[in-house]
C-alpha cells in the first residue's frame, strides 16, 4: 500500500506493483535489469520480459511522478528516487538499529512498539508469490524476531512480566524451536509467579529439539532452567531500587545541545567533598527553553552510569496550581524505590529518613523537575557519593549553589542551526529544504526558542498544503504571543508558560516586569528602568536582580540588561494603558533631561534648544558613556511617544540625537529620526523646530551623497531660520550651502555662499561653526587652486577644534590640510597630518576618518613610498568594507591597479 498525505494511490496491476516494491526494497540503489527478470517471472522470464518490463515501469511513472517519486533508468537497471525514511521497511530497519543502541528500557520500548507497528502484514501481500516472499522477506523477518525479542528483554526489566509472556508465549507458538524466545517466556512467567510453566516451556523446547534435530537447548536455556528450579533471588527484583527507571520520554526529534550534554557529563564526574555528599546540578533558564528536555535526554543517555535506579518527580513550581510539597515528593520517591502502601512513614522528617537510607550505598539519579525554589528541593536531597541530583527550575537557584554546592548550567535558546534542524524534524526534510530563507526566518520570529519552535511547527504540520512563507505573513499580522498557542493544548502556550513564572512576582517585581516590556530596544539600563518605573536606581537594580533570578530578564553586563523578544512582547501586553502611559511620560522627561546635559558638556553640538537639565555630567567621559548606552533606547521610544503626541518632546529629543548619529555614521538611522523630528515640529507649529529638523535631515542627505535634496532641505531650513531671527542658523545653512554648491561645480555661486557664512559666523563668534566653516572655505580655495590661502584656512581650523577640544573637527582639519600640502608636492609634510587624523580618529572611535586618514597616508606616500602606499591603502579597505562603504570598491580599483 502506498499513501500521499490521507490519499491512497492506486499502483496498477499485479506485476506493476511487485516491480514497485522489489524496487522500494532497494530504494536509492539501482536493481540491475536482469534480477528485475529473474524476481518477477520467478526465473523464468519470457521473451517479451524487456518490452513488458519497460510497460511496467512507463506505467509506474505516470501513477507516481505526480507525488514526488521518480522512477529512473540508470545503466543497465532501474531505481526509485524517493526518500528511504518514506519507506516502511527502511524506517523499521533504522528504528531497530537505533533500539539496540538505547539503555533505558521505557525509551528502547517505545522505539520498539514504533518500529513495529509499521508491519501491517506479509512482505509484498498481494503481488508476490510464496517462494519469492520467502526468498527475499527472511532477513526481514529475522529483524522482525529480532525486534520482538528486544521488546520482551526491555518490558521484563520495566516490570511488566504478563505482558511479555502474553507476547511471548503466540510467538513462542509460531516458532517452537527458537531459543531466545523460549528462554524470555521461562523468565516472564518466572516473573508472574508461574514456576511450573516456566518449567514446562523447557521441558517442551528440549523435547522438539531432541527429537527433530537430536540436539539439546544450550547451556545458558539449562542455566536458566537450573536457576529457575532453586528459585535463584537473583532472577527477580530483589532490590527495592535495582532496574528501576522511573523517566518522561526523551522528546522526539532533540536537537544540538551538546555543550550543555557535555557540561552535564562534567558535573556528574565530579568528586564530591566527602562520603555523605550528594553531587547536585541545577538546570535553569526562561520558560520553554528546553530545560525539562535537556535534563531527561542527558539521563537517558547516562543510564549506565546509575546501574540502581533513576527517579523524576514534576515538583511543579511554575505550573497551574500549588507547588507540591515535601510530603508528596517524597511519598512519590518511596513509592518509586518499591516501599509498600503500608509502610511508608506518617511524617515528613521520618520519610526522608527512609529515603536517604535507601539511597545512602546505591547510585542513583534523582531528577527533580520544575523546581520553585532552593527550600523546595532541600528535603529531597539525599547522601551518598555516587548519587546524583539533577534539577531544572526558571530560578537561578542561587541559594542551592552557594550553600549546598550545586553546579548550575544556564540554558540559552537555540542557535539559528539547531533551531533549524528541529523545525525540519517536525515538518520534514522536503518541506523545510524547500523554503528555507523562510524557516530561517520563522525560527527567528520564534526567538530560537524550542518550545515556540515546537508550537509553530506543530502549527505548520496540521495544514500541510500551507507554506511556511505565507504562514509566517499571517503571524505578522497578529499578537505574537496568543498565535503561539496549540488549541487543545493550553497547557503549553506560551502566555500560560510565560504567565506561571509572572503569577510568582511580588507586587514591585511585577510592576516593573510589566513596564519593561514597553522598551523595545535591545538592551536597557537600570537607571532608565529606574525612570520608567519611578523607582530609585538601587531598589530598581534589586528588583532586577530578582528578575534576573527568575530568568524574565538577561545581565548583559553590569548596569545593563535585556529581555528575550517574546518575554517582552508578553509583559508589553499586562501593563493597563494608564500605567503604560505614565511611565513612557516619565521616560521621555528623563532622556531630554539626560540628552539635554550631554549637550551643554561635550564639544560640537550646536543645539539651541528649549531643554533644561537637572544634573549635568561630571566629564565628557561620563557624558559619552551615557549617549553611547541609551541612545538606542532613545531611537526606538521615539515612535511609542509620537503616537502618544507628544510631539515637542519628539523634535527636541530628535535634534538632540543628530550630532550623535551623524558621528557614529548610522545614516539610515539618522534619516528615519530626522524625518520623525521634523514631522512633530510641523505638528506643533514651531518654526525654529521645523528649521533645526530640516537642516538635521539636509545634512543626513548630504552624508548620504543625496545632493539635490540636500540642497532644497538647506534651503528651507535657511529661509525658517532667518524668519525666527537665527542668524547663526542661517549662517551655518548658507555655509552647507556653499559645500553643496562645490559638490556641484559651481564655485562661484560656492564662494559666495562661503564669503557670506564665514563674514556671519566671524561676527557671531561662533567657536564650532567658524571651525567648520573655515575648513569648508579652505576647501573651496584649494579647488580654486589657491593652496597656501586653503592650507592657512586649515590651520586656523585645527587651532579653532583643539580650543574647543573637538577630535572630530581635528580630523578634518588635518585631512584636508594633508590634501592640501599633497597638493604642493609637500608629501611627507602631508604624510605627517594623515597620520594625525588617523591617531584622533582612533582616540575619537571614529572608523569612518581612520579609513580616510590611511588612504589619505597612502596618496601622500604614493610616489616616495610605493610599499608603504599600499600597506596604508590596504588599511584603509579593510575599515571601509568593515562599515560597507562603497568608497571601498573604488579603493580596491586603485589597489588593483597596475602601477
Amino acid at each position: 500500500m502506498a499513501v500521499d498525505g490521507d490519499s491512497r494511490l492506486e499502483l496498477g496491476r499485479r506485476k506493476e506493483r511487485c516491480l514497485l516494491g522489489l524496487l522500494l526494497l532497494e530504494a536509492g540503489r539501482v536493481v540491475p535489469r536482469e534480477r528485475l527478470f529473474e524476481l518477477l517471472w520467478d526465473g523464468r522470464p519470457p521473451a517479451s520480459a524487456r518490452a513488458a518490463l519497460h510497460t511496467y515501469v512507463t506505467r509506474l511513472r505516470g501513477g507516481l511522478s505526480a507525488h514526488g517519486v521518480q522512477v529512473v533508468m540508470k545503466g543497465d537497471g532501474y531505481l526509485v528516487e524517493v526518500d528511504r525514511a518514506s519507506v516502511d521497511v527502511h524506517r523499521f530497519s533504522a528504528a531497530l538499529a537505533r533500539a539496540r543502541g538505547i539503555a533505558d528500557p521505557l525509551d528502547r520500548a517505545a522505539e520498539l512498539e514504533e518500529a513495529l507497528r509499521l508491519w501491517r502484514g506479509q512482505l509484498l501481500a498481494d503481488v508476490a508469490g510464496d517462494g519469492l516472499r520467502e526468498r527475499l522477506g527472511t532477513a526481514l523477518e529475522d529483524q522482525r524476531l529480532e525486534a520482538l525479542e528486544l521488546k520482551a528483554e526491555a518490558d521484563l526489566a520495566l516490570g511488566r512480566a504478563a505482558q511479555a509472556a502474553g507476547q511471548l508465549a503466540a510467538l513462542s507458538q509460531a516458532h517452537p524451536t527458537r531459543e531466545r524466545l523460549v528462554e524470555l517466556l521461562m523468565l516472564a512467567r518466572y516473573r508472574q509467579g508461574r514456576q511450573v510453566d516456566a518449567l514446562a516451556a523447557f521441558r517442551a523446547l528440549r523435547e522438539r529439539l531432541v527429537a527433530e534435530l537430536g540436539v539439546e537447548p544450550t547451556p545458558q536455556l539449562h542455566a536458566l532452567h537450573r536457576r529457575i528450579l532453586t528459585n535463584d533471588p537473583e532472577l527477580t527484583a530483589a532490590s527495592p531500587v535495582a532496574a528501576r527507571r522511573f523517566l518522561p520520554r526523551s522528546v522526539p526529534g532533540f536537537t544540538g545541545r551538546r555543550e550543555e550534554l557535555l557540561t552535564l557529563d562534567r558535573i556528574a564526574r565530579e568528586q564530591p567533598d566527602s562520603s555523605t555528599t550528594v553531587v547536585i546540578g541545577a538546570v535553569t533558564g526562561l520558560g520553554g527553553v528546553g530545560k525539562t528536555a535537556l535534563a531527561v535526554r542527558w539521563a537517558h543517555l547516562s543510564a549506565d552510569r546509575f546501574p540502581d535506579g533513576q527517579f523524576y518527580v514534576n515538583l511543579r513550581g511554575y505550573s497551574p496550581g500549588e507547588p507540591m510539597r515535601a510530603a508528596e515528593a517524597l511519598t512519590q520517591l518511596l513509592r518509586a524505590l518499591g516501599v509498600a502502601a503500608d509502610r511508608l512513614p506518617s511524617t515528613v522528617d521520618e520519610a526522608a529518613d527512609l529515603y536517604r537510607s535507601l539511597v545512602a550505598q546505591r547510585s542513583v539519579l534523582i531528577l527533580l523537575d520544575n523546581a520553585l525554589s532552593a527550600d523546595q528541593v532541600r528535603p529531597l536531597l539525599p547522601g551518598g557519593p555516587r548519587n546524583l541530583v539533577l534539577i531544572t527550575s526558571r530560578d537561578k537557584l542561587s541559594g542551592l549553589v552557594a550553600i549546598d554546592g550545586a553546579r548550575r548550567l544556564t540554558v540559552a535558546e537555540l542557535t539559528e542551526a539547531d533551531a533549524f534542524e528541529l523545525l525540519r524534524h517536525v515538518l520534514g526534510r522536503s518541506r523545510v529544504e524547500a523554503e528555507p530563507e523562510a524557516t530561517r526566518e520563522l525560527s527567528a520570529w520564534c526567538g530560537n526558542l524550542p518550545l515556540a519552535l515546537r508550537i509553530a511547527a506543530a502549527t505548520l504540520a496540521d495544514d500541510p498544503h500551507q507554506t511556511i512563507a505565507d504562514y509566517i505573513t499571517d503571524l505578522r499580522n497578529r499578537d505574537r504571543i496568543a498565535a503561539l498557542a496549540i488549541a487543545d493544548d493550553p497547557a503549553h502556550a506560551l502566555t500560560t508558560v510565560f504567565g506561571q513564572s509572572y503569577r510568582h512576582l511580588s507586587e514591585v517585581d511585577g510592576r516593573l516586569f510589566r513596564l519593561l516590556g514597553l522598551l523595545t530596544s535591545g538592551d536597557f539600563s537600570s537607571a532608565a528602568a529606574a525612570a520608567l518605573a519611578d523607582l530609585t536606581v538601587p531598589d530598581t537594580e534589586a528588583a532586577l536582580t530578582r528578575l534576573s533570578q527568575a530568568h524574565l530578564v538577561t545581565q548583559e553586563r553590569p548596569g545593563r540588561f535585556g529581555m528575550h523578544d517574546l518575554v517582552r512582547e508578553f509583559a508589553s501586553g499586562l501593563a493597563p494603558g494608564d500605567e503604560s502611559h505614565a511611565a513612557m511620560r516619565r521616560l521621555a522627561t528623563w532622556q531630554l533631561d539626560r540628552l539635554a546635559a550631554v549637550a551643554e558638556i561635550l564639544p560640537g553640538f550646536r543645539v539651541r534648544l528649549s531643554v533644561s537639565t537637572s544634573a549635568p555630567f561630571p566629564t565628557e567621559a561620563a557624558a559619552t558613556s551615557w549617549l553611547e548606552a541609551e541612545a538606542d533606547t532613545v531611537i526606538s521610544a521615539l515612535t511609542c511617544y509620537t503616537k502618544a503626541g507628544w510631539h515637542d518632546d519628539v523634535w527636541h529629543l530628535a535634534g538632540l540625537l543628530r550630532e550623535p548619529l551623524r558621528r557614529s555614521g548610522r545614516a539610515d538611522e539618522w534619516n528615519t529620526v530626522a524625518q520623525i523630528g521634523l514631522d512633530s515640529a510641523i505638528e506643533v507649529g514651531d518654526g525654529y523646530g521645523e528649521a533645526y529638523m530640516r537642516d538635521m535631515l539636509a545634512g543626513c542627505y548630504q552624508d548620504r551623497r543625496m545632493i539635490a535634496e540636500a540642497v532644497a532641505e538647506h534651503r528651507r531650513a535657511r529661509a525658517l531660520y532667518l524668519q525666527v531671527d537665527d542668524h547663526l542658523g542661517a549662517a551655518n545653512c548658507a555655509d552647507a550651502l556653499g559645500v553643496l554648491h562645490q559638490q556641484l561645480g559651481d564655485l562661484v555661486e560656492a564662494e559666495q555662499l562661503h564669503g557670506e557664512a564665514h563674514a556671519a559666523l566671524g561676527y557671531l563668534e561662533d567657536p564650532i561653526l567658524g571651525t567648520h566653516s573655515r575648513i569648508h572655505y579652505g576647501t573651496l580655495l584649494g579647488r580654486l587652486g589657491r593652496l597656501t590661502e586653503a592650507a592657512a584656512q586649515f590651520r586656523l581650523a585645527l587651532a579653532g577644534a583643539a580650543a574647543i577640544n573637538d577630535l572630530f573637527l581635528a580630523c578634518f582639519a588635518h585631512h584636508n590640510l594633508a590634501f592640501a600640502l599633497l597638493r604642493m608636492q609637500r608629501h611627507e609634510e602631508g604624510a605627517r597630518h594623515a597620520r594625525a587624523e588617523i591617531e584622533l580618529a582612533q582616540l575619537a572611535g571614529s572608523l569612518d576618518r581612520a579609513a580616510r586618514g590611511w588612504e589619505m597616508l597612502g596618496d601622500c606616500l604614493f610616489d616616495d613610498d610605493h610599499p608603504q602606499a599600499m600597506e596604508a591603502y590596504r588599511r584603509a579597505l579593510e575599515l571601509y568594507e568593515r562599515q560597507r562603504d562603497s568608497q571601498g570598491e573604488e579603493l580596491r580599483h586603485r589597489i588593483d591597479r597596475p602601477r
